[in-house]
This record gives C-alpha cells, sequence and structure tokens, in this order.
C-alpha cells in the first residue's frame, strides 16, 4: 500500500491506519500523504482487493501533484476545470467511484467571494463537469 500510496502522491508518508466498515464486511487501509505543498492527503484502499477506492484532501492540498492513474485526469487539471466553473478557494476535494452510476469521479467543494459554498462535480476520465451546484 505504501508504494502504491505514494506514487499517487508524492511526499512523505505520515500514517497508515486499518478500518472496517459497518455492516458490508469490507476493510479499507488509509495512507496518510503530506505532499510537499501541505496538508494531508488520505489514500484509502481496498484491503480485499488492493485497490484505491478513494481520495481526499482539503483545502492546503489542491495545488498537490496528484496522479490517481493512467485512465484519469490529475487532480492540477481537476481543480483547473473547478475553479473555472466557480472562482474562489478550494475547502476540500476528492477522488472517487460514484455509487450511482459507477463513474470515477473528483468532488470539488468550493467557497466563494460571498462565502457561498460550492460543489463540482467532474468526471474523471472525460473531464466534463456532471454537476455544479451550490450547497
Amino acid at each position: 500500500y505504501l508504494d502504491d500510496a505514494h506514487a499517487i502522491v508524492p511526499g512523505t508518508i505520515t500514517n497508515v491506519a486499518s478500518e472496517a466498515e459497518q455492516g458490508d464486511n469490507t476493510s479499507h487501509v488509509v495512507v496518510s500523504v503530506s505532499p510537499p505543498t501541505g496538508g494531508t492527503v488520505s489514500v484509502v484502499f481496498d484491503a480485499g482487493q488492493h485497490i484505491v477506492s478513494g481520495i481526499y484532501g482539503e483545502s492546503a492540498t489542491a495545488d498537490a501533484s496528484v496522479e490517481p492513474g493512467p485512465y484519469f485526469i490529475p487532480l492540477s487539471l481537476a481543480m483547473d476545470l473547478a475553479r473555472r466553473e466557480v472562482n474562489g478557494k478550494v475547502m476540500r476535494w476528492s477522488f472517487e467511484r460514484s455509487a450511482i452510476d459507477n463513474v470515477w469521479t473528483y468532488r470539488v467543494e468550493i467557497r466563494d467571494s460571498l462565502g457561498l459554498r460550492h460543489e463540482i462535480i467532474l468526471n474523471a476520465i472525460s473531464k466534463s463537469i456532471l454537476s455544479a451546484s451550490t450547497l
């Protein structure tokens, strides 16, 4: 898990934890990485299949070098596309598979200059914006 997490997010590994999901017998390994830009990125692996099930970060990691894999756009492009949709400060972001349609997405929460929170959801393969809403 450590090598895989480090390949996705260059930086210093700060923590490794195992978590069990209540009710569905799924266990996860969460690897926390501190990228050179600061903050913490959490890379979550499905322990049974040894595959990434999600990547999560907060404001300080919005400019981190995150490369989920060869088929997906990097975090930097997702941030550019989201910021074109809503100008403001990124509060948090995630890379995960949509439970509804099984599509890998980036979810980016941005606070605009008026203090309103917006969520932009992008297809992580096609780069298309799937949803833009005010929270």
